[in-house]
């Protein structure tokens, strides 16, 4: 090889290895880049969730029951129409059938505890004591104001302990259980 035979093939080496230099900083770089992009995107795409969010409903009406999942609400004496929540609006969606009286306790006497006697509590059910839209379901021996006053003649109250009512979305310890009644708190 003659001088300038050498010359250019060392020229084309320092060229190459420039060229090899060049292209992996900036390429390495620009990969990570663009994967990073791609990750970002896909990432946001899982984040965002365009399913608008429920509007709760609050204050069921007067004598209303909120719909219980299949549940038949109308068993409960203290409802007399059974409501869904629709948009933050509540939506009437049957009424209920009266509840009679059998009349083997005059109303307010609560009877001698015999079987066919009709206990009438001398507490109302507060609203919201049924539950209602935003308040989930309550564990053991959590319950509801109504569970509690239905259960009150049982030895022990149906397993209840604190009793709660459902107030704007969120549940208020309104009484307990205990000693054969129902002690409301103040």
């Amino acid at each position: 090889m003659t001088r300038m035979e050498i010359q250019t093939a060392e020229a084309q080496r320092a060229e190459r290895r420039t060229q090899r230099a060049w292209c992996g900083s900036t390429l390495k770089p620009l990969r990570s880049l663009l994967l990073s992009l791609r990750l970002c995107g896909l990432l946001l795409l899982l984040a965002c969730d365009s399913t608008p969010t429920a509007t709760p409903c609050y204050d069921v009406p007067d004598g209303g029951c909120p719909e219980d999942n299949g549940a038949d609400v109308c068993m409960d004496p203290t409802c007399a129409a059974v409501y869904a929540c629709v948009d933050g609006k509540w939506s009437l969606r049957q009424t209920c059938p009266p509840h009679p009286h059998d009349g083997s306790a005059p109303p307010g006497d609560a009877g001698d505890g015999e079987a066919g006697s009709v206990f009438d509590a001398s507490i109302d059910v507060p609203p919201g004591g049924n539950g209602g839209p935003g308040c989930t379901d309550l564990e053991t021996p959590d319950c509801t104001a109504s569970e509690g006053l239905a259960c009150v003649q049982t030895p022990d109250c149906c397993g209840c302990t604190d009793l709660w009512v459902c107030d704007d979305g969120g549940w208020v310890l309104w009484g307990e259980c205990a000693d054969g009644g129902i002690v409301l708190q103040k």
